[in-house]
């Protein structure tokens, strides 16, 4: 018998399962994703080595983080984290993608241990890459999300900006700012930012301002 694909897997499980007049959206939004994440469970249990064995992790990743299972969504983040190339064959597109994602799972959980320690495992893993000083610069840049204020607590940055500008947090009091942390070689950055100019260009007359 054919061995089935997780494309094919998940198809199915959303062509075959019944759609009730009762059901809400996001009853059944969220029926669908647990079922193809069982199956997606299953499969990978029975075909640990199976060609689509990455696409089916990504799959339950964006599955869990939807569902709310943080728990198992962070496991299968590490063993991602841990299957990428690392020092001198390092993809920095690759890799940061993964260690960001991860980096702010655990943030988010409020696991500030656990996302000190993969902190501390990408420093040990950019070096032998020929931007390993480039790219420890940038993880120490997301480690100081560590110590970001809590709701109702002020943060305080000033520097001067490449144009030579005082910049100064304090000053936009009253206003909305994103304070954003990106580098030329980071692809997840580059990818974003037509989002966020559209988005300083939307809101800006309301207050809206961008510190990057």
């Amino acid at each position: 018998m054919k061995r089935t694909t997780v494309a094919a897997l998940a198809t199915a499980l959303l062509a075959t399962t019944a759609i009730h007049a009762a059901d809400t959206a996001k009853t059944l939004i969220e029926k669908h994703t647990k079922q193809a994440a069982e199956a997606l469970e299953a499969y990978l249990k029975e075909h640990p080595d199976a060609s689509d064995s990455s696409a089916a992790v990504d799959y339950l990743i964006d599955a869990y983080s939807r569902l709310g299972v943080t728990e198992r969504q962070g496991e299968l983040m590490v063993q991602k984290y841990q299957s990428l190339p690392k020092g001198e064959d390092l993809d920095p597109q690759a890799f940061f993608g993964v260690y960001q994602e991860l980096f702010g799972l655990y943030l988010r959980n409020g696991q500030q241990d656990r996302a000190k320690a993969v902190m501390a495992q990408a420093k040990a893993d950019v070096v032998g890459h020929p931007q390993a000083e480039r790219f420890e610069q940038f993880i120490n840049q997301m480690g100081a999300q560590l110590n970001q204020p809590a709701v109702g607590e002020s943060m305080d940055i000033k520097f001067t900006s490449l144009q030579g500008d005082e910049i100064d947090l304090s000053s936009m009091a009253g206003k909305v700012v994103l304070v954003d942390f990106w580098a030329t070689w980071c692809g997840p950055c580059i990818a974003e930012l037509p989002n966020v100019k559209k988005a300083y260009e939307e809101f800006h007359e309301q207050g809206f301002e961008i510190i990057g």
